[in-house]
């Protein structure tokens, strides 16, 4: 062991310098002044970025690293090795530290590549110390590298760190508490030598002033906080007559400058004035609490700025007391043909609008009046919602059917929860929607969606239908893909979770593995997005359902009874009534299979690891061995990929997308 210590001139000594100092010295020296890591704020603070295909960019910046300095004036490309063809890495971008060959560097540091892969370790040895900047996250297949696969490891101070300070900051809790131990160590030395009297005065005296400095704070109960002479805050007993006061106070006081007011502690007005700001009223019960405006017969409620009011609410009943039909009314026009305490209304002359329990109209409130017949004759029709807790909308349109919806022009919503919109469309099927303009009618409740395309009643046409057994459409079918292709299961489940998108692959028994040179029968190439795909199963288990040995699903009539809910009963708040939501009908249905889970949790086949789609038709990118080549065909070569045929088979090469991808035509 021994003391160090510089810097001093040196001076000739033998005609040699005295005094040498080297790097390891002025490094020691800055060690106490300069804290290793990047300065955040020079240049671009060597922050990493993504650049072009497999190359990423370290930008401008300065840093410390084990006391040695590190400047780079511009941006500085890194090239990162290729991508594995089925595997995954991670590549560190580390400043190296190195002091056999006297460097510090910026490079790449490539992790293993694995399914899952891990993260590079940073080496911190004697003779070499490495800060990561950044962890490039390199995909299996990829060509280049997007900004969303570097994660930027300047701020952990466990890989690199910022340089925060240029001295070690004081900590002031370890200070105080110093501070404080001293103190009591001083205080019980001075106690005794002080009398009973004197030693407990001066406890009482700190703790009184320890009290009276929060009370000047906070304030006790009953009392104003206000502030002196010298603008310190001090507390005012209340005086004995007076105004109501706030602050927790009760009784009546005289106010006094610094006193709340009704303002400052949000009260409402008690005559008059203006709330600002939501309001809430929290009631204990189902019905919440009630608001009463005034005693008179009148009740005025309006919004000055934009004349809106806005009710939002599940439910919003209006329980009307009077039995005149004017009693309900909607700029100036009354809603007749409503049921008013318990009382038909007749409705206006004219006026068409009809509404079941439940049920609401808009738009078309007072109906149009046209001519029809020979000789012509007046005629009116509004909307019509005669089906219970229906919806009418727009013009002309009737929902008839329970808990149907009809909307747009001419429309008609029969079936039960049914929903017809646009252009005189019928919807007549349960759970029916239809849109467009003069579908053809279909009443079978296997015809669940339809857009119709006819030119008039007399004309109807269907351009696009899907029923439980199939989809129906006219007209071309156009996709962003290329290829035919059907989901089949991997023989060895895929356990590594690996991509084998671009490999040609072939059958064991009813399953599929990559494909051999000494195959004789190839099924297809392993489709990355097929424009058409079978034995899909994306939203339901295989075996929901059951059908016989063809695929034909079997159907079964089931009796549904009603569903009820209970609301409160209008006459007696306190009591409830049952309603029929939805009645008792029969529905028939596709069988289920009494094997079927539904606590499963289900995973489309497109998510699962062990299926893929295999591309039969079309054209497909698949991977090759770079031997393949445009206009001639290509055969199965190691484990999966395509390589170059002099024999004509069906899969000819189009295309050469990069070293390693070719674009191929099944025929």
């Amino acid at each position: 062991m021994a003391v160090t210590y510089g810097f001093f001139n040196s001076v000739l000594v033998n005609g040699m310098q005295d005094r040498r100092y080297n790097a390891d010295q002025m490094s020691t020296y800055f060690k106490g002044l300069i804290s290793d890591g990047v300065y955040q704020n020079v240049g671009g603070g060597l922050q990493v970025r993504a650049g072009e295909g497999m190359t990423v960019q370290v930008m401008a910046g300065r840093g410390v690293f084990d006391s040695r300095w590190l400047e780079n004036d511009s941006v500085l490309d890194i090239p990162l090795d290729s991508s594995h063809v089925t595997l995954n890495r991670y590549t560190a971008v580390v400043v190296r530290v190195d002091y056999n060959e006297r460097t510090v560097s910026i490079l790449a540091k490539d992790g293993e590549t694995a399914s899952a892969p891990v993260k590079p370790i940073m080496t911190r040895s004697e003779s070499v110390k490495e800060y990561c900047l950044a962890y490039v996250y390199v995909g299996r297949g990829v060509t280049s590298i997007s900004q969303s696969a570097v994660t930027d490891t300047r701020p952990d101070n466990a890989l690199c760190g910022f340089v925060t300070g240029l001295v070690e900051q004081i900590q002031t809790t370890d200070l105080f508490a110093q501070y404080d131990a001293a103190f009591g160590e001083w205080f019980e030395t001075i106690e005794d030598k002080l009398s009973g009297d004197v030693a407990g005065k001066l406890t009482v005296d700190v703790e009184r002033l320890e009290r009276e400095k929060q009370d000047k704070i906070s304030g006790t109960k009953g009392q104003i906080v206000g502030f002196d002479e010298n603008g310190e805050p001090a507390a005012q007993a209340p005086p004995d007559t007076g105004v109501t006061s706030f602050k927790g106070r009760k009784g009546a006081v005289t106010p006094q400058a610094g006193d709340y007011t009704a303002a400052d502690v949000g009260a409402l007005p008690i005559s008059g004035g203006t709330l600002t700001g939501n309001l809430t009223l929290k009631g204990s019960g189902n019905y919440g609490n009630k608001i009463n405006l005034g005693n008179g017969d009148y009740v005025h409620i309006s919004e000055p700025t934009d004349d809106c009011l806005e009710i939002k609410a599940k439910k919003v009943n209006f329980v009307i007391s009077s039995t005149d039909a004017d009693s309900v009314a909607i700029n100036g026009k009354p809603l007749a043909g409503k049921s008013l305490a318990g009382q038909s209304v007749q409705p206006e002359q004219g006026t068409t609008v009809i509404a079941d329990e439940g049920a609401e109209i808009f738009n078309d409130y007072r109906a149009r009046e046209f001519t029809t017949g020979n000789p012509p004759a007046r005629a009116f029709r509004g909307n019509i919602a005669s089906g219970s807790y229906s919806h009418a909308e727009g013009g002309h349109t009737t929902a008839s059917g329970s808990h149907s919806h009809a909307e747009g022009s001419g429309t008609t919503a029969s079936g039960y929860a049914s929903h017809a919109e646009g252009l005189q469309t019928i919807a007549s099927a349960e759970y029916q929607t239809v849109i467009g303009k003069h579908n053809v009618e279909s009443s079978d409740e296997l015809h669940l969606f339809i857009i119709g395309k006819g030119v008039n009643d007399k004309s109807q046409a269907n351009c696009f239908k899907v029923t439980t057994t199939g989809v129906y459409a006219s007209g071309n079918y156009n996709a962003s893909g290329a290829d035919y292709a059907e989901f089949f299961e991997w023989a060895d489940g895929n356990p590594e979770q690996e991509d084998r998108a671009g490999l040609f692959v072939t059958l064991e028994g009813e399953k599929i593995r990559l494909a051999r040179p000494d195959d004789d029968f190839i099924l297809g190439i392993v489709s990355g997005e097929p424009s058409v795909c079978g034995d899909v199963y994306d939203d339901q288990w295989k075996g929901m359902y059951l059908y016989d040995i063809y695929g034909r699903p079997l159907w079964e009539d089931v009796e549904v009874p009603d569903e009820t809910i209970e609301v409160p009963d209008p006459e007696q708040p306190d009591r409830t009534i049952t309603r029929v939501i939805i009645p008792a009908h029969t529905e028939h249905r596709q069988k289920l299979n009494p094997d079927y889970d539904n606590t499963q949790p289900y995973v489309p086949r497109s998510e699962r690891p062990e299926w893929d789609a295999v591309g039969m038709l079309g054209k497909l990118v698949m991977r090759d061995d770079g031997t393949c080549r445009v206009n001639e065909c290509c055969a199965v070569g190691e484990n999966g990929t395509a390589t170059y045929s002099g024999a004509r088979t069906k899969y000819r090469v189009m295309a050469r997308l990069d070293e390693s991808h070719i674009r191929v035509l099944i025929l």
